[in-house]
């Protein structure tokens, strides 16, 4: 018997072992002050906890705050680790702000592109047909020649249609509680990480 209680001993320490090594290292330690109660909370520790999210040096996530372009293009360059870049070509893109290279990652890959101005707009927020499309990019979905299927298809720019459809196809976005995706609001910080979860 005292043999048998050692050994459970030593296992339930092994296990206690794997399981606080499988947790993302920091990810116990993030608690944002705004994020404890809200519906992607756990999902933002947990990428937090790899080192993908930060939040602001108040404490907070400000998970419901739109994101912004750079913002965007950093959490992606993060999760993938894309190492090419393209030249800096664009007019708003300043060197050695904290999000220019991440961006020109983004486009070396094509997942982000500027406008017909030659701006990247990396301060403006993102839309929700911008973020799905850059997701479906990152995720290597093939644009579909059908509708996605929401009520507001009309909405959606014609160079956003084929991804979002990919995007709907694959499970990764649906429509709200009245069917609409709402492809020119801007999207919010915790709708972006949950939709990479």
């Amino acid at each position: 018997r005292e043999s048998m209680r050692r050994q459970l001993t030593v296992l339930s320490l092994i296990l206690g072992m794997v399981w606080v090594m499988m947790i993302p290292a920091g990810a116990e330690e993030r608690g944002y002050s705004d994020t404890k109660g809200h519906y992607a909370g756990d999902i933002i520790d947990v990428w937090s906890g790899y080192e993908v999210l930060r939040g602001y040096p108040d404490g907070t996530f400000r998970p419901d705050g739109v994101i912004t372009r750079g913002e965007l293009a950093v959490v992606l360059d993060r999760v993938m680790g894309y190492r090419a870049a393209v030249e800096n070509t664009f007019s708003d893109l300043p060197q050695g702000k904290w999000y220019t290279d991440s961006i020109l990652r983004l486009a070396a890959q094509g997942i982000f592109e500027g406008d017909e101005g030659g701006r990247m707009n990396p301060e403006a927020p993102i839309t929700r047909q911008e973020a799905f499309s850059a997701l479906a990019r990152v995720l290597g979905l093939e644009e579909r020649k059908e509708a996605p299927g929401f009520a507001d298809d009309g909405a959606i720019s014609g160079w956003a249609r084929g991804y979002i459809a990919a995007m709907r196809e694959a499970g990764y976005v649906l429509g709200d509680r009245n069917g609409n995706l709402r492809p020119g609001a801007s999207i919010t910080r915790a709708e972006v990480i949950v939709t990479l979860d």
